[in-house]
């Protein structure tokens, strides 16, 4: 990154397989299940509090 006060840009695919990119890096996502399912329905209900 070139300059170093910008904050980095994620991108999120939820369509398909689930994906994560920083900068248009690929970003390593946790294999648990569990796990996978609640980052998935968090970013289903951004901006809005999930209770869980």
């Amino acid at each position: 990154m070139a300059d170093s006060d910008a904050s980095p840009a994620y991108t999120f695919q939820i369509l398909g397989p689930l994906e994560i990119r920083r900068d248009g890096e690929p970003v390593p996502l946790p294999t648990a299940p569990r796990v996978l399912r609640l980052l998935a329905v968090l970013l289903l209900n951004a901006p809005n509090f999930v209770s869980i």
